[in-house]
């Protein structure tokens, strides 16, 4: 299973194609198997990785697939929220402004 291989902080590899931006690795992870809701040993979502390291294109995958996969655990503004807050706190604002 994808969500299965980790190292020792708890990243998969998912994670790191979003910290990277590689969206179309991002959605061929997921078309595998990976859970959207998956997160590292620090609690950090794909979204926040993705957030934290300024990658517009995998913020906007990974929220595309969240709203699909995970729309009847968490509506939708509250992953508005989650994403403006994660863009106040790190400071990425063309991902705030552009989501």
């Amino acid at each position: 299973m994808v969500s299965s291989c980790r190292d020792q902080h708890g990243f998969t590899p998912i994670h790191y194609a979003c910290m990277y931006g590689y969206p179309n690795i991002i959605e061929a992870f997921f078309v595998r198997g990976a859970k959207a809701d998956i997160v590292n040993m620090g609690g950090d979502s794909l979204l926040h990785v993705a957030s934290q390291h300024g990658k517009y294109d995998a913020v906007v995958k990974v929220s595309n697939i969240v709203h699909d996969c995970v729309i009847s655990l968490t509506p939708i503004y509250k992953i508005g929220e989650l994403i403006n807050a994660i863009n106040e706190v790190c400071g990425h604002f063309n991902v705030l402004t552009s989501v």
